[in-house]
């Protein structure tokens, strides 16, 4: 049937191309016939091996269609499901290159939707009849593109789509999400000619000009370059809104008269050469070249589609690798891709989404160099996917501004990176614990049973994020008081939560619905983004009902929404979920008082949690500030911003994406992204999907669960089995406060990301920069998540050096890849030799631990000269804890000299808390017998066995753990430097 389908068509074709060669018009008749034609192509697809028919084959908006789902194609996840079945869709509009995401979305997730139920018209088989324009209701003006689609069950559990897992669109086009950027290149374009001029302006910065183009650069301290080019000549600079330091003076300029280069300049520790014709920049360190413009910069006045499009063009080598741009659900390395910077939602999204709600232009090459460009706008970044041997950005807009980062590591271009846009403040002590959310507790007896369930059920819990329903639903949305319908007393509530040391955080959005009781004096306020007459835009196909959305731009609507936010914070709540901060509908024509959406589009959240930042401080100076938000920009980790990965889908393969998505944003200076464990939306309850993302979850920078209904996202809803394993990853996390403790203090104070790639602990090595799903938590802990169902080997890397595995102290030699075995209540986990790493006890929540008992965990090195660790502790709720002197600092230090282990303890800081001293129980691991002497202070002290030494009276007792092959040495430390001494052999 295909084969003779085929022919038709090539007759088909045939016959048009005779007829049209005698048409008096034949460009307008072979564009109708070729429509025709086109529609044609898609019949056999349709009809034999997609997961759609429709008919008719090539609908326009008015005509009414029929579709029917095959449930035995695509991901099969309603083969052979005997229950209702119903359609979730939604309407494309515009046109191939400039499409909408779904609009007016149709049906009543995780309900019973009659309108949308599937009529079954054989196995597997279920039909819908519509029209189109009607039944979406979308008015003429609208152009329509494509219709989507996904089918579930009733509650939402099980979602069918594509053979990709992604969602199912008709007609079948081939369309271009990022417009006429997809298309854009320097082909064309006008580059900078050889330079005529140049001079160090007043302030200190260099300026060149070839008579018509001028480049300006700047020193931003050791380090850091920036180098802005203006096509029309004109130096009109403007601000960053992503930079938070002041330029510096070049240390040197100077003039060379060199054969290549004409001039030289520079900027420790950079050396910055001038090529001409075109005019090309080369940046080295010291002699060795990091990077060298290949055709320079350029410009083109009005690409189609676009406007004027302003780039450069650098020399990328095939082994480099590049790492960064923000979060995105596809491999690390960067090199061979060509990526856009525009903020998106992607509703169910899987591995493979290529662009998220986090788009930071930040690349960071394994040459040893950073870039920043420092545009807001939409713009693109090729790494040599169109043109090999090139990276090209080019950017909607009249001039370009980048940052070169000299590195010569990766953990070195992050921490320059984050001094020229912000690092975050330390994050409550609270939000390393575990937190509990759905979308959303219905009312204040549900959320009210849930924490208690949890809680009897020995689940350690810091806080519960309720979402829309406290408010009273999405109708209302906008409104930022209590429903006392559902929740008659949230005061009390909170209040109980909090005596439990659970937090409670909330949910708000900048969109207003015309429901809610603020939109009135939002409106006439003009608070909201307008139309380009200046009336308020409003969005008619918004989830929740017609909606208008808040002007973060507006220098009045910080004073006017404020005090809706103060007034819960005086209830009690701890934090805020920023749910729609995107923001996630941004209709292009709406005109914000910055510009037109999709000028300020990138901008909006990076606003947005700046003024809920800003605010709180002006009230609570001493509290630390967390916000929750799905969508950022460049530099704003430093307004307190907890990101998350947006509505995943419950699948195997949305799992798999979270860890590039963790990793890239952590080396594009957002610290704190995490993921909504076990996914958000789609996919059945998963007992093996979710065990394995809570282990995940566990060591991801915010350990939450949350999800739509349909599945309840809670520990406690599983089987036995699951929740033993699934308590078991959240009480590990719980005893390595301390450590994450100090990784959040790591992050403060250098940007250094919580969760790291094996690249940004071991650059040297050539394989970390491939390895793709194996990552260093913190300094001392490599972390291998399993990532397929069923699996019992797992390959995994293991670097040169020794590695000890943290549940049973096997030690592994590295150098080489290994396929380990796996249990189904672990995730892989290796410590290297060589570290320290503070735990503490198990506890309810991190309410109880105070600091003054713990467990420290030694790994003497033998091949090191000295091993050294590191905790910094403080109350975990004061902003100045550190300023005030009310914090302490342990430094530890460890050698092996011959058959003795060493091992010191000291401090520094007076947190008054600790007046008392601590208790430390220090574990040194690795013996290969028990020990022949311990000494504290000097001081012998004699091996007991384990009841023993917990009921030694003295401040010093020890203790040989035989099952672990350690050390175990009990210590009353009070502040003095303390020297342990082990004489016994290692392994």
């Amino acid at each position: 049937m295909r084969l003779q389908t085929k022919r038709l068509i090539q007759f088909l074709f045939d016959a048009i191309v005779r007829q049209d060669t005698h048409s008096k018009t034949p460009t307008k008749h072979f564009q109708m016939r070729y429509a025709y034609l086109i529609s044609l192509l898609f019949l056999p697809f349709t009809l034999f091996s997609q997961v759609l028919r429709v008919n008719p084959s090539n609908p326009r908006a008015d005509d009414i269609v029929s579709v029917v789902f095959d449930a035995s194609k695509g991901n099969k996840a309603l083969l052979g499901y005997t229950g209702e079945v119903y359609a979730h869709t939604g309407v494309i509009l515009g046109t191939v290159d400039q499409p909408s995401d779904w609009r007016y979305v149709q049906g009543n997730w995780g309900k019973a939707d009659d309108r949308m139920k599937m009529e079954r018209i054989g196995p597997d088989l279920y039909q819908i009849q519509f029209q189109i324009k009607n039944f979406y209701g979308f008015s003429d003006q609208d152009p329509f593109l494509q219709m989507a689609f996904v089918f579930r069950n009733e509650n939402g559990s099980l979602v069918a789509k594509d053979n990709e897992d992604k969602d199912i669109f008709y007609p079948k086009y081939q369309v271009f999400e990022n417009g006429p950027l997809e298309n854009a290149h320097s082909a064309n374009a006008n580059f900078m000619d050889a330079v005529e001029k140049m001079q160090e302006m007043d302030n200190g910065s260099i300026y060149f000009s070839d008579g018509e183009q001028s480049i300006l650069l700047k020193s931003y301290g050791e380090g850091i370059l920036n180098v802005t080019y203006f096509p029309d000549g004109e130096l009109e600079e403007r601000g960053s809104s992503a930079v938070v330091i002041r330029p510096e003076p070049f240390r040197n300029i100077y003039d060379g008269n060199t054969h290549d280069p004409y001039r030289l300049a520079g900027v420790d520790p950079f050396n910055i050469r001038l090529h001409q014709a075109p005019t090309r920049l080369e940046f080295l360190d010291g002699n060795r070249e990091l990077l060298l413009d290949e055709d320079g910069f350029f410009y083109q006045k009005n690409f189609r589609g676009v406007g004027q499009i302003t780039g450069v063009r650098f020399q990328l080598s095939d082994e480099e690798h590049l790492y960064g741009m923000g979060a995105r659900a596809i491999d690390q390395d960067l090199n061979g891709k060509r990526l856009y910077t525009y903020n998106s939602v992607s509703y169910g999204y899987g591995k493979g989404e290529d662009n998220l709600n986090l788009s930071i232009p930040l690349i960071i090459s394994s040459k040893g160099y950073g870039i920043f460009f420092d545009n807001p706008r939409k713009a693109y970044l090729d790494m040599g996917k169109k043109e090999p041997g090139v990276l090209e950005y080019g950017v909607k807009d009249s001039n370009l501004s980048y940052f070169i980062i000299l590195g010569p590591e990766p953990a070195k271009i992050v921490e320059r990176y984050t001094r020229l846009t912000g690092r975050q403040s330390m994050p409550p002590k609270w939000a390393l614990g575990f937190i509990q959310g759905r979308n959303g507790y219905k009312n204040q007896f549900e959320a009210e049973r849930i924490v208690k369930r949890s809680i009897n059920a020995g689940y350690p819990l810091d806080a519960v994020l309720l979402d829309k329903y406290w408010f009273g639903g999405e109708e209302k949305m906008g409104n930022m008081e209590w429903d006392r319908k559902i929740w008659p007393n949230p005061e009390r509530m909170i209040s109980d939560f909090k005596d439990k040391g659970i937090h409670t955080i909330l949910s708000s959005d900048p969109y207003i619905v015309q429901g809610s009781k603020h939109f009135a004096t939002a409106d006439k306020g003009r608070l909201f983004a307008t139309n380009a007459k200046g009336n308020t835009r409003i969005i008619s196909d918004f989830p929740s009902g017609p909606a208008a959305l808040l002007d973060v731009f507006n220098t009045n609507l910080a004073d006017w929404m404020w005090p809706q936010y103060y007034t819960q914070m005086e209830n009690g709540i701890s934090a805020w979920s920023s749910q729609s901060s995107g923001p996630n509908l941004h209709p292009r024509d709406m005109v914000h008082k910055k510009g037109l959406a999709e000028d300020v589009h990138n901008l909006y959240s990076l606003k947005w949690s700046r003024i809920l930042y800003e605010k709180f401080k002006q009230d609570y100076p001493e509290i630390r500030f967390f916000n929750i938000q799905s969508s950022g920009y460049a530099g704003v980790q430093r307004y307190g911003t907890i990101m998350w990965s947006g509505e995943a889908a419950r699948s195997w393969n949305a799992y798999k994406a979270q860890i590039p998505i963790i990793l890239g944003s952590g080396l594009s200076g957002v610290g704190y992204m995490h993921s909504g464990i076990g996914g958000y939306t789609g996919g059945p309850k998963d007992p093996e999907l979710y065990r394995r993302w809570m282990q995940l979850g566990a060591f991801s920078p915010i350990m939450r669960v949350y999800g739509e209904e349909g599945v309840e996202p809670e520990p406690i809803f599983y089987d036995p089995y699951t929740q033993r394993a699934v308590k078991k990853a959240i009480q590990l996390r719980y005893r390595l406060l301390p450590y994450n403790y100090h990784l959040a203090y790591e992050n403060n104070q250098k940007g250094t990301p919580l969760a790291r790639p094996l690249m940004y602990e071991i650059p040297q090595d050539p394989v970390s920069w491939k390895i793709e799903d194996q990552y260093f938590w913190g300094p001392a802990l490599m972390v291998a998540p399993v990532m397929e169902r069923g699996q019992k080997l797992r390959e995994i890397y293991f670097p040169k050096g020794e590695w000890f595995d943290f549940y049973t102290e096997e030690l592994i030699v590295g150098g080489a890849k290994e396929n380990y075995p796996l249990k189904a209540d672990e995730i892989p986990l290796f410590v290297k030799r060589g570290s320290w790493i503070p735990m503490a006890n198990p506890m309810q929540n991190t309410s109880e631990f105070k600091g003054d008992s713990l467990n420290l965990h030694y790994y003497p090195n033998p091949e090191k000269e000295f091993d050294q660790g590191e905790l910094y502790w403080d109350n975990g709720v004061s902003e100045t804890s550190f300023l005030l002197d009310d914090y302490k600092n342990l430094f530890f230090t460890g050698k092996v000299k011959g058959y003795k282990v060493f091992a010191q303890i000291r401090g520094e800081g007076k947190m008054k808390s600790l007046s008392g001293g601590m208790n430390i129980l220090l574990h040194v691991h690795g013996f290969s017998s028990a020990p022949e002497s311990v000494k504290v202070f000097g001081k012998k002290i004699m091996l007991s066995d384990q009841e023993a030494y917990i009921n030694s009276p003295g401040p010093e007792a020890a203790w040989w753990d035989y099952e672990r092959n350690t050390v175990v040495v009990k210590i009353n430390w009070m502040g003095a430097d303390t020297m342990v001494e082990i004489k016994g052999g290692l392994k």
